[in-house]
């Protein structure tokens, strides 16, 4: 297991770290956010562990800021999101542990939104506002450290962990939000759950049985055993039943000035 800690530190009410597979996406995408690449904001990788979990509480643990924005290798912030980011965090209130860009309100909608090359189009619905939510996607989390919320270390794999902590927070009484942000994720199209989701699926359903079923990003988690099946052949017939996982198309900073989203 490997950290990365950088020369340049930024803001200490904010830091940004990620779980790193490829240096070069990670080059191409997050390292290349212009509040990042200025040095306006601190960046830490961490490299060879074995689950989502255990890296990102590892993140937690050696962060110094305030909040801790936890994206994948992939997200690209385009200029001053992490500025106005900063801004908004300032404005919540204390019972506010973890928050995201695109999540589920505990009725079920949609709420935030982020490009997705993946996808080829913006998903989620935007915000004018902050948001209660119940369930986040995993592109971003941001976690104020003072809550003492984490990760299960015990959640395998890389799935399903931002489910998993926002019901941590709700647990105790905390709670998550989804702020007004659009970000680049520059990702390759999911064409499968596969293994290693129904692995982190499992746990879950094991772990929150008394609240099944239990809202995420992909389709609930249910007591049902054929559930995770029919999730995963939704997936695949959205994909046109895909064998191979394309590279996304596009620089992350062109999309994001084609969406206005660059000042």
């Amino acid at each position: 297991m490997n950290e990365h800690t950088p020369s340049r530190v930024g803001s200490p009410r904010l830091a940004v770290s990620a779980a790193v597979s490829d240096d070069n996406v990670l080059t191409t995408c997050l390292a290349a956010s212009p509040d990042i690449e200025s040095g306006a904001f601190e960046l830490r990788t961490y490299r060879d562990y074995p689950s989502a979990a255990i890296a990102l509480n590892d993140a937690l643990e050696s962060a110094e800021a305030e909040w801790v924005v936890l994206a994948h290798q992939d997200v690209y912030f385009p200029a001053r999101t992490l500025t106005r980011l900063e801004e908004m965090l300032d404005g919540l209130a204390e019972d506010v542990a973890v928050v995201g860009v695109i999540g589920r309100t505990p009725l079920g909608e949609t709420v935030g939104e982020a490009w997705s090359s993946g996808m080829s189009k913006v998903v989620g619905v935007p915000l004018s506002e902050v948001s209660d939510a119940i369930t986040l996607d995993e592109v971003v989390i941001i976690v104020r450290r003072a809550s003492g919320v984490r990760f299960d270390p015990a959640l395998p794999g890389f799935h399903l962990y931002a489910t998993d902590i926002a019901l941590t927070a709700d647990e105790a009484g905390m709670r998550v939000a989804v702020v007004p942000l659009t970000v680049v994720h520059h990702s390759r199209p999911v064409i499968s759950l596969g293994s290693d989701y129904a692995a982190a699926y499992r746990f879950l359903q094991r772990k929150w049985a008394a609240r099944l079923p239990v809202l995420t990003m992909m389709g609930d988690i249910r007591r049902f055993p054929l559930h995770l099946a029919r999730l995963d052949f939704r997936v695949r017939r959205a994909s046109g039943f895909a064998r191979t996982r394309r590279a996304p198309a596009g620089d992350p900073a062109e999309i994001a000035r084609s969406l206005g989203l660059t000042p």
